[in-house]
């Protein structure tokens, strides 16, 4: 009854902004589910996180954070982000820089953070955490259509019938000292949003953790934070304990893997050009076979004009969100 009282109230809500919508765009379609509702939970999704648009930032040096802590960190517009894990409770973020619009979101839940284009086809649309949850993973929606898209699953999972979907852009987990150590001018998020003085601690949520039995696949522990790079029909998988200590480089498939333990750093690029580690010079740490070096963020630092390295879909998530998700696994050994 819970489920359906759900279902039926986001229904009823989706369909009258989709009428709006649709109204406003003289474009009708029929929207419907790609997911299995019995596997939703949550609140409505009015009023339960605000859609923000404007976020403030101070420097690495003016912030008060310990340099443990965990922090997202993308590079757009030719512009270091790092965004406090612990700041953002409010989940999802719409931002730009030069010419990128990217919305970087985080999940507490399963522990979840990326970067997403903003651009999508033609349009730039505008995100907000919807308060559901896919599997208990964090659901957003976009504003302009009122479609909700499953973050781990990086697509649509209620909308139209058109085929678009999101593009992830390429980001990374790690700690705040290696922001304020390597890139003391990057713009870092205070938590502040909106111009209102409303800062955004993360959420007490309770962990949603299904239990030893519900884990069908036992290569982790359920809590155990695991690194992910999603293939086409599997995912390679490597424990943040399992990390040598050092900067180190893992060649799998046609993926290179990039790590340092006591950065908590994992990085992932496709591998299309003979990549090996370049060594203490970081934040430099790749070389192609040409004798391009490249950064962490895939930026050629050695030549100007060439392009910078593909990223593949990849991310953090506790292991039993990783297991609820997807079925196969190539683990890192």
């Amino acid at each position: 009854m819970r489920i359906f009282l759900l279902i039926f109230t986001v229904l009823i809500l989706l369909s009258c902004e989709q009428d709006e919508a649709n109204k406003s765009t003289n474009n009708k379609r029929d929207f419907y589910w790609r997911v299995d509702t019995t596997e939703m939970s949550g609140t409505s999704i009015r009023e339960t996180f605000p859609v923000v648009t404007m976020v403030n930032y101070t420097t690495a040096s003016a912030i008060d954070l310990p340099e443990s802590s965990r922090v997202l960190v993308t590079r757009q517009g030719g512009q270091v982000f790092a965004y406090p894990l612990n700041y953002m409770g409010i989940e999802v973020l719409n931002e730009e820089s030069g010419d990128k619009f990217f919305v970087p979101n985080y999940c507490p839940l399963t522990r979840t953070s990326m970067v997403w284009d903003r651009k999508i086809g033609d349009t730039v649309f505008t995100f907000a955490a919807s308060g559901l949850l896919y599997r208990e993973n964090l659901v957003l929606y976009d504003i302009e259509r009122r479609r909700l898209w499953s973050q781990m699953l990086i697509e649509k999972i209620y909308g139209g019938q058109d085929l678009s979907q999101p593009q992830t852009l390429h980001s990374f987990e790690s700690t705040f000292g290696m922001i304020k150590t390597h890139y003391p001018n990057a713009k870092v998020y205070n938590g502040v949003f909106n111009s209102s003085a409303r800062k955004t601690e993360q959420a007490d949520h309770k962990d949603a953790d299904p239990g030893d039995d519900d884990i069908s696949t036992p290569l982790y522990s359920p809590g155990e934070n695991v690194y992910g790079v999603i293939q086409d029909d599997y995912v390679i998988t490597i424990s943040h304990n399992d990390l040598p200590n050092g900067l180190s480089i893992i060649t799998k498939d046609n993926i290179v893997i990039v790590s340092n333990r006591e950065m908590g750093l994992i990085v992932s690029f496709i591998n299309n050009s003979g990549l090996s580690l370049v060594k203490n010079e970081f934040p430099t740490v790749l070389r192609d076979a040409q004798g391009i070096k490249y950064d962490i963020f895939g930026k050629p630092v050695n030549l100007t004009g060439t392009a910078n390295l593909e990223s593949p879909n990849a991310y953090n998530a506790l292991w039993w969100a990783w297991d609820s998700f997807y079925d196969e696994f190539d683990p890192v050994e």
